[in-house]
């Protein structure tokens, strides 16, 4: 996939995120105004849980809009298919913002430069990100604590969103949508 610049001017941004994780560092950039688009462009002016196609089909896309929409999903799986119908596939624009792999946790572990440490241990048992995190920084996947805001200051988790995206700079990431 050739990554373009992504443009927001006058768009209405209906935004999916995966898990809680996703949403809290979405949140994180929307609080601190780091993000291309503001509240205001934002869909019901909230993030929302992702659903299947249908769903979003039914209870989004069959209103009308004043404005472009474009539709972000902020998920880890570059494989998981989501086809618009046709009635919908011309009229809305979609945009996969695939942004870590294995997992969001490894935001967390580039933040501590521990990198090498959970790639030994994946190679050898196999380890996920999540279990690596709880088992070393006490993160939990289910947590709704802001874990994320608690323990990784705004500067730090861009810092962590650019070096990942230089790593996959083939695909959309979180970064894409910051702002310069």
């Amino acid at each position: 996939m050739q990554k373009y610049q992504i443009d927001f001017d006058n768009k209405i941004v209906l935004c999916f995120y995966e898990g809680n994780a996703e949403k809290e560092i979405l949140e994180m950039l929307l609080e601190n105004k780091k993000l291309k688009f503001t509240e205001d462009d934002l869909y019901d002016k909230e993030f929302k849980e992702r659903v299947s196609v249908k769903t979003v089909e039914k209870k989004y896309l069959s209103l009308s809009f004043d404005k472009p929409v474009i539709i972000l999903r902020v998920i880890d799986s570059k494989k998981e298919k989501f086809n618009l119908s046709k009635l919908y596939k011309n009229r809305f624009k979609e945009i996969y913002v695939c942004r870590t792999a294995p997992e969001i946790e490894y935001l967390l572990i580039m933040y501590h430069h521990d990198e090498d440490i959970f790639n030994k241990e994946r190679s050898h048992s196999q380890i996920r990100a999540c279990q690596f995190c709880k088992k070393y920084y006490g993160y939990s996947k289910t947590a709704t604590d802001e874990y994320f805001k608690k323990n990784l200051p705004i500067k730090e988790l861009l810092e962590v969103l650019r070096k990942y995206d230089n790593i996959h700079s083939d695909e959309y990431t979180i970064y894409s949508l910051v702002k310069d």
